[in-house]
């Protein structure tokens, strides 16, 4: 838990809320608050509405802790801000749901990061960033947070921010999906905004934490139902198309048979053939035919045999694996190892990667690394350095002045009452007094503004702004270390196919984008083969059937093989 942080650029978001009209109950003892988080606990967990699920997160939270008002941020990682959900305040009768309240004018998110850097002056922002709970007894009195956006809501509305509470929404995957804020606990003997306590902030926490693994489980199962739903449509679209090319498979058996029939019965009718004839003839030996009854023809017996059918697909052959290899940075090739057709092994070097304007952003890093370093050794040792320092000395000094200045003052007094020296010389001792009592107030508060500048607040930022530039120091060395690009695997060098089909070569000077794909490795151990398969002949095919494959390269050749894979 931490207090007052870093003073910075943005606005505080607003929190307006309500809950029903009705004061949260005062929190009571220990035992009784324990009890209760068991029991929300087990009221979380077998929510499934997500809109009643953060409403009932907030409202526990104010229950357990006698706070007034309560909001309700979730996290959208997408665009990097805090999106309001959920704000609830009894003293301006607010209860706004963002999930039921669609048509309501929301608040805007807050921005977690300003200018590519984290957003540290927002209260809610800097708890996300960090997943520390702050506790700020008095928002009017506190420093380290700008609280602007804050102050001009209570100008607007006539409510008064006092105490508040903000405390990460931590799941169990150690992910920090949204935050929670309280605001004004009210004390239950006085009716009075009291301070939060150390208790509310170790009880909420663990609400929150109980509250997060919630959500998450409750997202996880919306996403989940939603693809069984997907799964089950697309299966009943799969079987109703299965079912339409049975039958019109069936109707065209049939009507082959049909024409077969019809056939043979004209055939038999124009030779003078009759049903009588062939069955008296299949137990002689011979069909006599109108007048030729001397003529006889052969009998073929019919036997029972298996029956095969093939299916004939046209493909583009492959090898069984290929991986791409990309350009671990922006920049041109500066020299070029390999050729295309070309057997690399495995570690092999394929070329160079120019670093000259990596190295330049290198050094700029370095540069801000060991400036960032010095001042933070500075801020580590503020209290005994030069500037604080210099700044006691003056106080040292105007102190003795002052007190020197005091000392004359009275000795003019006496002598003044004696009558020794008149009265403009006493006016003039007072005088100097006085400018040096002043002098002394504004050399102290000067020491007090130089301390202040070292403050555990200037020393976060500080240690946060280090290491900023250590992250991005860390990862120009991993690209300037990839600037060799070697064979992943054991293969040939084949040129990759583009989004569009088409094929892209790389040269020396060539200038890539990080992520491009500069060429593929190919696993010539083996090949498959990638085909289209008409719909009505899907029913044919299975994950591991025997398949036979002819390549036009080897014409004397078949290759044996099986399906691997059926995609939709």
């Amino acid at each position: 838990m931490t207090d007052i942080k870093k003073p910075a650029n943005s606005n505080d978001s607003q929190r307006s809320t309500r809950n029903g009209g009705k004061h949260p109950a005062s929190p009571g003892d220990g035992a009784g608050q324990l009890e209760e988080l068991v029991k929300v606990g087990l009221a979380l967990s077998q929510e499934r509405d997500a809109a009643t699920l953060l409403e009932m997160i907030v409202s526990t939270a104010r229950r357990l802790t006698g706070a007034d008002a309560g909001t309700l941020y979730l996290t959208d990682k997408t665009a990097q801000v805090l999106r309001f959900q959920i704000l609830q305040n009894v003293t301006t009768n607010t209860n706004i749901n963002a999930m039921r309240d669609s048509a309501i004018s929301l608040p805007p998110p807050v921005q977690m990061l300003i200018d590519g850097q984290p957003n540290l002056a927002n209260v809610s922002s800097y708890v996300a960033h960090t997943g520390e709970t702050v506790n700020i007894p008095d928002v009017y009195a506190a420093e380290g947070f700008n609280f602007s956006g804050t102050k001009a809501y209570d100008l607007s509305s006539g409510y008064h921010s006092q105490s508040m509470l903000v405390v990460p929404m931590r799941n169990h995957l150690d992910e920090i999906i949204g935050v929670l804020q309280l605001l004004n606990a009210i004390d239950p003997d006085t009716g009075k905004i009291r301070p939060f306590l150390a208790f509310d902030s170790a009880l909420i926490s663990s609400v929150s934490s109980q509250a997060a693994v919630a959500v998450t489980n409750n997202t996880l199962l919306t996403q989940l139902r939603e693809a069984y739903i997907s799964t089950e449509r697309t299966n009943q679209e799969l079987s109703a198309a299965l079912d339409s090319v049975r039958m019109v498979r069936l109707v065209g058996i049939v009507f082959v048979v049909v024409v077969a029939l019809i056939g043979t019965g004209i055939y038999f009718s124009m030779s003078g053939w009759s049903l009588r004839n062939v069955i008296s003839a299949s137990s002689s030996g011979q069909i006599v035919a109108g007048q030729n009854a001397s003529e006889k023809i052969d009998l073929i017996e019919v036997r029972e045999q298996a029956m095969t059918k093939s299916v004939a697909l046209t493909g583009q052959v492959e090898p069984i694996r290929q991986i791409n290899v990309v350009s671990p940075f922006a920049g041109k090739v500066f020299e070029k190892a390999f050729e295309y057709g070309q057997h690399v092994a495995s570690g092999e070097l394929l070329l160079k990667m120019d670093t000259a304007d990596l190295q330049l952003q290198w050094r700029d890093a370095k540069v801000a690394y060991i400036k960032e370093q010095q001042q933070l050794q500075e801020l580590e040792t503020w209290t005994t350095g030069r500037e604080v320092n210099q700044a006691r000395a003056n106080v040292t000094r105007t102190q003795a002045a002052s007190d020197e200045a005091r000392r004359k003052h009275e000795e003019a007094k006496i002598l003044f009452e004696k009558g020794i020296i008149a009265k403009v010389e006493l006016d003039t001792a007072a005088l100097a007094c006085t400018e040096q009592e002043m002098n002394l107030k504004n050399i102290k508060d000067d020491l007090e503004g130089v301390l202040k500048r070292g403050n555990q607040s200037a020393l976060d930022v500080a240690r946060m702004a280090m290491l900023n530039v250590k992250a991005l120091l860390d990862e120009l060395e991993s690209r300037l270390a990839c600037a060799e690009i070697r064979a992943p695997i054991e293969g040939i060098v084949i040129v990759p196919i583009g989004s569009q089909g088409d094929k892209k070569t790389v040269e020396r000077g060539v200038s890539l984008e990080q992520g491009a794909i500069i060429l593929a490795i190919g696993d010539l151990s083996g090949f498959r083969v990638k085909s289209m398969v008409e719909e009505g002949n899907i029913s044919m095919l299975s994950k591991g059937q025997q398949v036979s494959v002819f390549e036009d390269a080897y014409p004397e050749t078949i290759f044996k093989g099986q399906i691997l894979s059926i995609s939709a």
